[in-house]
């Protein structure tokens, strides 16, 4: 939804929230390859990890 509203009206904030959306979803997708290659315990742990790496993108935003 992000980048829809990004691509609609390209204007900073939309950009920066795109990104972020983007940047979590990286996240998920590395869980993805984690239980193709590895164990599902890997993969969930790595899910796990998600609330924290929100937590951490918004003690270190710029905006």
């Amino acid at each position: 939804m992000p980048l829809l509203k990004a691509i609609q009206n390209p204007i900073g904030p939309n950009i920066g929230k795109a990104v972020k959306a983007g940047v979590i979803a990286l996240i998920l997708m590395n869980a993805a390859w984690a239980s193709v290659f590895a164990d599902w315990k890997v993969a969930l742990s790595i899910v796990i990890l998600l609330p924290l790496s929100i937590l951490l993108s918004k003690a270190f935003a710029v905006t």
